[in-house]
């Protein structure tokens, strides 16, 4: 049996059941009470065909600094799909792989950082639509404010960027950059080798 004591070294460290069970075990932990409730909202109102993923107890919780906001959650959240049921770099796909190693290769301290999503269910599909995208930023509004030592945002991929305008209108510092996905990798490999220069120049720009 494998479990976590300590914060994982390697990616994909959710792909064990008994890790996946002691995040669980931490999700009514102070830094993560006021999430978990915001999680358990969101599901009752948007109901049971759709999967609401929670965050990661082994980020910063309600202390991060910096926000990674990503576009939708993937299958590998969705527990009914043999996901961990978590938004997590340590999730067993490579998307997650990515984030996890840009993260470690900046030295960004994962305690100093929440990750999300702009719309917040996986539906079973990876299409986006513009309602869905508009639902999820009017559901961020209930989000953010549990965040108080939050410093910036960082939207990641261009369905998160349609955020930009209305996060900006309400006083949020803003940042963008490219999708770790392997999609983007395959297709603008030069492009994606950038993001964690990127993410960086956002966690930099609050020592400025």
């Amino acid at each position: 049996m494998v479990v976590e004591s300590v914060l994982p070294t390697e990616p994909k460290s959710l792909k064990h059941e008994s890790n996946i069970c002691h995040r669980q075990s931490l999700l009514t932990a102070p830094h993560m009470q006021p999430l978990t409730t915001y999680v358990e909202n969101l599901r009752e109102r948007l109901g049971d065909k759709v999967f609401i993923p929670d965050f990661d107890p082994l980020d910063g919780g309600i202390n991060a600094e910096f926000i990674f906001l990503f576009e939708k959650p993937g299958p590998q959240t969705d527990f009914r799909n043999g996901g961990s049921g978590f938004i997590s770099r340590d999730n067993n796909d490579d998307t997650a792989k990515a984030i996890f190693c840009f993260m470690q290769s900046i030295g960004l301290d994962r305690k100093r950082t929440l990750l999300w999503n702009t719309i917040p269910a996986w539906d079973n599909s990876r299409a986006y639509q513009g309602l869905h995208v508009r639902k999820g930023i009017e559901m961020l509004d209930e989000l953010l404010p549990l965040l108080p030592n939050l410093k910036t945002i960082i939207l990641v991929g261009r369905q998160a960027q349609k955020a930009k305008k209305g996060l900006k209108a309400r006083g949020y510092n803003v940042a963008e950059s490219y999708h770790p996905s392997p999609l983007v990798k395959a297709r603008y490999r030069q492009i994606w080798e950038q993001i964690p220069a990127a993410w960086k120049d956002a966690i930099s720009a609050n020592k400025r």
